[in-house]
């Protein structure tokens, strides 16, 4: 009679009565087809829309995908899908070394444009802040804004000692949030506690999601 393998996929053996042979045939598909569904799989898609089309998600029957235009891996329990591992969304470096604005003003670093699918994004931050020569030592200060509200801890001050010659301080710090499924825009900004004082001289954002 027939028998079932480790992974519940059913074949013959030698003394099987193949007659009628669509029964049988019907027996091996359909335990092909349960097995299959016992299993959690991961379907690939070309893309967002494909990925939606898929239907009957459930917590105790998820289903994965492999994205081929974001090369992501995303699960779905029923109510949208998510990033299975953290995915970089995409990172930007200050493109020349200016002065920055003197305080309330800003002045933008870099900026990171990405689409997420709502799960915990982190703005990581690394910047070089100096003082020339100003006269008197100044508060350097950085910001992140998503969509254009600033991130909490809203600002990250640090002073920057008066000296002859450029001393860069350097920073670094994370800003998390979860934004919406979506495009959205991260800039990373600097001022300085007087006008023509601070120099950013390096500067780096590289956003992350997060499942």
């Amino acid at each position: 009679m027939t028998t079932t393998d480790a992974n519940g996929i059913v074949y013959l053996q030698d003394t099987d009565d193949i007659s009628p042979f669509h029964t049988l045939i019907n027996v091996l598909q359909a335990g092909t087809s349960n097995a299959l569904d016992a299993k959690t799989r991961i379907t690939r898609v070309a893309n967002a829309a494909e990925r939606n089309a898929l239907t009957g998600a459930s917590p105790t029957n998820p289903i994965y995908v492999h994205r081929v235009d974001s090369v992501t891996l995303e699960r779905s329990v029923g109510s949208g899908f998510r990033v299975v591992a953290a995915t970089r969304r995409g990172s930007a470096r200050l493109a020349s070394q200016p002065v920055v604005a003197a305080t309330p003003s800003w002045t933008t670093l870099a900026t990171v444009t990405a689409t997420t699918l709502g799960g915990a994004c982190v703005a990581d931050v690394f910047a070089n802040l100096a003082n020339a020569n100003s006269g008197a030592n100044r508060v350097g200060s950085l910001q992140v804004t998503i969509d254009g509200v600033a991130i909490g801890p809203a600002i990250i001050d640090f002073t920057l000692p008066n000296v002859s010659a450029p001393a860069p301080y350097a920073a670094s710090y994370s800003w998390e949030s979860t934004p919406a499924a979506g495009a959205h825009t991260w800039v990373l900004q600097a001022n300085g506690s007087a006008g023509s004082s601070v120099s950013a001289l390096q500067a780096v954002i590289t956003v992350t999601e997060h499942p």
